[in-house]
Parts: structure tokens; C-alpha cells; sequence
């Protein structure tokens, strides 16, 4: 340009002229074509070395940093202070440019120790002391420090970036919006890939028996050029005992932005937990974080059980849930957490505390406590949890409360809700007749040992294996209701049932009472020796009989068994 404007042979007044509106006209460039282009201002936790302000050269020209300065609005006042100045260097066109502090990565282009606030506050960039672009965040929508708008408000962790990149309509409520932050990187990438989950898969989940899992994802374009077909999504699974790979799927056709590829992947799975990762394979990928697919999964039964519940506890004693180990492992509660029906779960302990296999253990809040009320409970099968006590119901129907325990991985690993105690009752725990793996709901009963509860120990009417296939059992018999006994029924029907149904008939082939149905199997029912209109029976001899139905609704045949009821003193 100076050679230029000599050759015109200008005086010395005219190329001065010439030269004043040369630079009135750079800067009025440069004010409309540098923009701030992402803002991160709240960092989990404190915010010190963590912030960046990001700015975009969107002209056709360099821009020299020497002329830019960066100002900082409180949200109060009319005043505007300078957080930087620029000194050496340019920011060429299409350029990205990055002040933050030294904890950002990648480490900014200029290492600035400013402390951004949460809002509501703006910056601005001027240029030759002239205000270019200015956004309000955090709420600041007063047009005096906003573009029309304020930016949306992020939570910690996220920045506010323009999208796509550049964009500038002169209102900040328009051009921002909130999302992972990317430092000295596009905010809508060139080449990206990602993975996502898709119904019906979940990312946590448990599966009783081992075999083939299908794991269905999705492979989106979130960039602005074309995937090309044959971008690969490899899997890894992870176990205790190692790693596995290999398997993998091919993308067979190209994305252009914004579509999506749904796929699906078959992986069998052992027994066990498994860890599993889906990655794009994508060597020009600009994005990291959305290249993998994170997949837990546990397979089989540990067999933890709840067995007791005191959720009703006598004086200052407090409550307790009791666990069975009817697995074929011990297993390690530690990191293990609990919780009722509708509150978070507390960490039951940070210890290791092993429930051994065909053993008990009993969490409660106070172990203290729990022990001085129950001396026959072993010290070692007590424990105090971690966390905070889930505190229990012990009224409401047909349901008072849950009891939801889950392992490490935040999967649950055993479930149990269990009825309200009678008005009568108080101050007695309730525990569990099957002390198997259940296929349905468990059967509560209310103790009838004088201590009021059984922490730690089996109570007297627990079945601890489901009956064979297809034979049908009654314990005790016979059984003295006067004496507050129970009949516990347990039924494994042959293969194929869909429901059974149990009733008690008399001699006379009366029915007597009914007991209920079951889904399924193995399956208990109780009989409390009181008939239909709620009235204890006379001693004598009864007959239990189950139908068992098809799963089409066909009766198939009736299971019976001959119990004895007798009074207290026999």
C-alpha cells in the first residue's frame, strides 16, 4: 500500500489524509470482525487458574493484538474495567484466540489470571479503545451491557459458546448457547463422530444368566463436513479377568451433518461384571469426548437377600435391616450402599465387611445400640452403615416400605418391599420365609421369637430351599395357630406353569380359605389357620390344594397336601 500511494505523487497533506482514513477504516474492520466466542466463568469447585475467554477473528484480515483489550461489567455500576491488553502478535482471519488461566488445556495463548464472576456480568472487546463486541451473562439482559439478550445462564462446568462459531445477530440470547467447554477449539467441530446409547439398552444394568447381550447405539455426525462410510465402532469388554477385543461394526454409509447411523452390536456375556466400551475409530475426529460408549453390566445372581426388617424398634432401639448371603460366593459389602423406596442411598461402609456365603450381616445406625437390645447378636455380624439411615415406614398398604441395596457399580443387587405391620403389632421385625434366590415377591412374616426380633440368626419358620420340581411342601405340620404358628406352603411346579392358585378345604371338600396365586415360581403361601370370614378354625385336618394353570389359562392339575391343625397344648 505505501508503494502504492507514492506512485500517485500525493503531497504530503493528502497522504497524511490518506493514511488517517486508512486506519479509521482498519479499525472500524477490526471492531466488527473480532467477536468473543465462548466464555467459561464458573468452574466446579474454585474457580482459580480455570477460566478462559475465547475470541474468534471472523474478517478477512489479521487483526493486531497490540489494538485489542478485553473489559470486564460487574452487573452494577456503569463502569468497565480492563482484565487485558494486548501487546505483540496478531490473530490471522478464521483464527482462534485464547486468554485463560494456567490449569486450562490446551494452555492458552496468553496465561491470564483473571477471576471471571457467576453473573450477572458482561465483557466487551474494544479495539483502538472503540467497544466491539460485548456479551451479558449470568442474566444481564440490560441492553446497556447486553446485545439484546443475555447469554444463556450455564451451571458449573459449562461455557457459554457461540454456535455455530462466529455467528453474530447482536443478540447474545440468540447467538449462545450452553455446553461442554472446548478451549482454542471450534465450538461446532469440522469432523465429529459421536456415540450414543439407544432404547431399549440401558448403560447400567443387571441380567440373571449368561449369553448374548445386544447393545443398540447410534453414530451421529456433529460436525459440518460428511463422515465417510466405513468409520469403524470397535468394542472392548472389560472383566475382572481381563480385557476383550475385536469385535467390532462398520458405518456403511456416509453422514452428512446432523444425520444419524443406528446400529446395533451382539456381545456374550459370562457370568460376572463386565465393563464395556464402544469406540470410534476416527483419526481426524476433533472431538475426544464423545468417542465412546460406556456400558456396565452384571450378569448372574449374587444371592444377597434382605431377610429381616425392624422398622418399628422398641424404646431407643434402633432399626435394622438384616441381609442373607444365598449365593455361592461370599461377598464384600464394601462401597455397597442402601436405601428406603424414595431417598437417595447412603454408603453402607467404607470397610471391608464380607457377608459370607450362607451367613448374615446386619446394618443398622447405631451398632451400640442395636447389640444392647439384642445381646445374642455376634458382634461381627453388626454393622453400623457409612451414611446416613434410610429411615423406614412401618404403615401403608399394600406396601410400607422398600428396602434397595446396590453394589459398587450402583447397580441394584438386591430389592425388597415389605407390608405393614398389624395395628396390633409394634416393636417385632419382620422377616423373610424364603431364604433362596426368589423368582416373585418374598413372604413376610412377623416373629414370633421372644426377643422381639432375630438380628443375625435364621428365625424359626425360615425356608432356606425352595421345594423340588413339582412336589409341593408344608412346614410345620401340623401347625398350632393357638400358639401363634404359621403355615409356610412352598410349591415348584413342573415347567410350563403360568400360575398357581392355593386354597384349604376341610374334609367335607369345603373351602376354607384362600391363600392367594403366584406368578412366579418357586413360590410360598401362608396359612394363618384363620377361614374366609376371619375366624380361627377348629383343630382337625385340612387339605392344601394348588391348581396350576398353562400360561395360556388352561387348567393342568392340582397339587395337594394333607396338614394337621392342632390345639395349644397338643
Amino acid at each position: 500500500m505505501g508503494a502504492f500511494v507514492c506512485s500517485r505523487g500525493f503531497s504530503p497533506v493528502s497522504s497524511l489524509i490518506f493514511s488517517l482514513l486508512v486506519v479509521m477504516l482498519g479499525t472500524e474492520s477490526a471492531h466488527a470482525q473480532l467477536i468473543l466466542n465462548e466464555i467459561y466463568y464458573d468452574h466446579p469447585g474454585s474457580d482459580a487458574g480455570y477460566e478462559f475467554v475465547e475470541m474468534i477473528n471472523v474478517g478477512a484480515a489479521s487483526v493486531l493484538l497490540s489494538r485489542v483489550a478485553l473489559d470486564f461489567h460487574n452487573g452494577t455500576g456503569d463502569e468497565w474495567t480492563t482484565l487485558w491488553q494486548g501487546s505483540q502478535g496478531e490473530i490471522p482471519p478464521g483464527a482462534l484466540f485464547l486468554l485463560g488461566g494456567e490449569a486450562v488445556v490446551p494452555l492458552p495463548d496468553v496465561v491470564v489470571s483473571f477471576l471471571l464472576q457467576n453473573g450477572p456480568d458482561a465483557l466487551r472487546i474494544t479495539v483502538d479503545g472503540v467497544t466491539g463486541d460485548a456479551v451479558g451473562y449470568g442474566g444481564l439482559d440490560d441492553p446497556a451491557w447486553a446485545e439484546t439478550r443475555s447469554a444463556p445462564v450455564s451451571a458449573p462446568g459449562e461455557s457459554i459458546a457461540r454456535y455455530p462459531d462466529g455467528r453474530d445477530t447482536d443478540d447474545n440470547g440468540a447467538d449462545f448457547i450452553v455446553m461442554i467447554p472446548t478451549p482454542g477449539r471450534l465450538n461446532r467441530p469440522r469432523r465429529d463422530a459421536a456415540i450414543e446409547l439407544i432404547p431399549p439398552s440401558l448403560a447400567r444394568d443387571a441380567r440373571p444368566v449368561s449369553g448374548i447381550e445386544t447393545i443398540h447405539f447410534a453414530v451421529h455426525n456433529s460436525g459440518s463436513e460428511t463422515i465417510v462410510a466405513g468409520t469403524m465402532v470397535g468394542v472392548r469388554d472389560s472383566t475382572l479377568v481381563g480385557v476383550t477385543e475385536g469385535v467390532g461394526v462398520r458405518v456403511e454409509a456416509a453422514l452428512a451433518p446432523g444425520e444419524r447411523w443406528l446400529d446395533e452390536v451382539d456381545i456374550h456375556l459370562n457370568d460376572g461384571y463386565h465393563w464395556l466400551e464402544l469406540l470410534i475409530a476416527s483419526g481426524d475426529d476433533e472431538r475426544s469426548h464423545n468417542d465412546t460408549l460406556r456400558v456396565v453390566r452384571r450378569v448372574g445372581d449374587p444371592g444377597l437377600l434382605v431377610s429381616e426388617v425392624l422398622s418399628d424398634p422398641p424404646g431407643d432401639c434402633p432399626e435394622f435391616v438384616e441381609l442373607y448371603n444365598a449365593g455361592p460366593a461370599d461377598i464384600e459389602l464394601r462401597g455397597f450402599g442402601i436405601r428406603d423406596r424414595t431417598h437417595k442411598p447412603s454408603i453402607v461402609t467404607v470397610e471391608s465387611v464380607v457377608v459370607y456365603r450362607r451367613g448374615f450381616v446386619v446394618l443398622t445406625a447405631d451398632r451400640d445400640a442395636l447389640i444392647r437390645w439384642f445381646p445374642r447378636a455376634s458382634l461381627e455380624s453388626v454393622v453400623s452403615v457409612a451414611g446416613a439411615w434410610p429411615s423406614l415406614n412401618h404403615t401403608g398398604t399394600p406396601v410400607a416400605d422398600s428396602v434397595v441395596v446396590l453394589d459398587r457399580e450402583k447397580l441394584v443387587i438386591s430389592s425388597a418391599g415389605y407390608p405393614a405391620l398389624p395395628g396390633n403389632v409394634s416393636g417385632r421385625s419382620l422377616e423373610r420365609v424364603d431364604l433362596y434366590s426368589p423368582a416373585g415377591d418374598p413372604v413376610w412374616l412377623v416373629t414370633d421369637d421372644p426377643d422381639g426380633a432375630t438380628p443375625g440368626r435364621a428365625g424359626s419358620r425360615v425356608l432356606f430351599s425352595p421345594a423340588p420340581s413339582g412336589v409341593m411342601r408344608a412346614r410345620p405340620n401340623p401347625f398350632s395357630p393357638f400358639r401363634g404358628e404359621t403355615l409356610q406352603i412352598s410349591i415348584t411346579p413342573p415347567a410350563g406353569t403360568g400360575r398357581a392358585t392355593a386354597s384349604v378345604f376341610d374334609p367335607m371338600g369345603r373351602r376354607v380359605a384362600e391363600l392367594g396365586s403366584a406368578t412366579a415360581f418357586p413360590a410360598v403361601f401362608v396359612w394363618d389357620g384363620m377361614d374366609r370370614a376371619g375366624l380361627p378354625v377348629l383343630p382337625g385336618l385340612f387339605v392344601v390344594a394348588c391348581e396350576l394353570f398353562d400360561t395360556d389359562g388352561r387348567r393342568r392339575e392340582v397339587m395337594k397336601v394333607v396338614v394337621g391343625c392342632v390345639e395349644k397344648d397338643s
